[in-house]
């Protein structure tokens, strides 16, 4: 697993962005996507649900959990709101948790 994953186009622009945090507590068996971001200009082009499956698949390939805490932002420039941006997360295999329902986990191993 990488701490930042970028997705960009042959013009090398930067399409979207992924960061994340390594284990730091046993009570987080994995990484933590603390951000997922896709410029307005480049949004419902297919750019953040590749970034999405590379860092899921590199997950599954390290057999490592993600967690993350889906907040909806920037819905005035084309953003999902809070329940499509669950949604997309679960087509990934994201669950929500019910010890923690503000975040979603996904297991190794659980593809689209």
């Amino acid at each position: 697993m990488k701490e930042c994953y970028v997705q960009r186009i042959p013009e090398a622009v930067q399409v979207a962005i992924a960061d994340l945090i390594p284990p730091f507590q046993e009570e987080v068996p994995g990484w933590i996507i603390s951000r997922i971001n896709t410029p307005w200009q480049s949004r419902n082009r297919g750019f953040g649900s590749r970034l999405l499956d590379r860092i899921c698949s590199d997950a599954d390939y390290e057999r490592v959990w993600l967690w993350l805490q889906p907040l909806a932002t920037g819905q005035e420039m084309n953003g999902l709101n809070q329940e499509q941006l669950v949604a997309w997360y679960k087509k990934f295999g994201f669950k929500v948790s019910k010890d923690f329902p503000t975040y979603m986990y996904r297991r190794p191993g659980r593809a689209k």
